[in-house]
C-alpha cells in the first residue's frame, strides 16, 4: 500500500508532524511499528509527530519512508 507525505519547500524539503501521523496511520500502523520499519526508535517517531512543528526531509528520512510505501509530494 502507497501513501503520500505532503511537504513544502523553503530551499529544501520539510514537514509538518501532523502530516506524518496522517501517513502512519493511513497505514494502520502504531508508532512502533512504523518506527521499526523507518529504522528509527519510537521515542524518535513521536518527536517527529508532535503537532505545529515543523522538520526537515533529509535524505535518510526520505529513503526510510520510500522503503516503507511513503510518497513524497509537495
Amino acid at each position: 500500500m502507497e501513501t503520500t507525505l505532503k511537504t513544502h519547500f523553503k530551499e529544501e524539503l520539510y514537514f509538518w508532524g501532523i502530516e506524518l501521523t496522517r501517513a502512519r496511520e493511513s497505514l494502520g500502523l502504531s508508532q512502533a511499528e512504523f518506527a521499526e520499519k523507518c529504522g528509527w526508535t519510537q521515542q524518535y517517531q513521536s518527536q517527529l509527530e508532535l503537532p505545529g512543528i515543523e522538520h526537515k526531509l533529509d535524505f535518510d528520512k526520505r529513503e526510510a519512508l520510500a522503503k516503507i510505501g511513503i510518497h513524497i509530494s509537495s
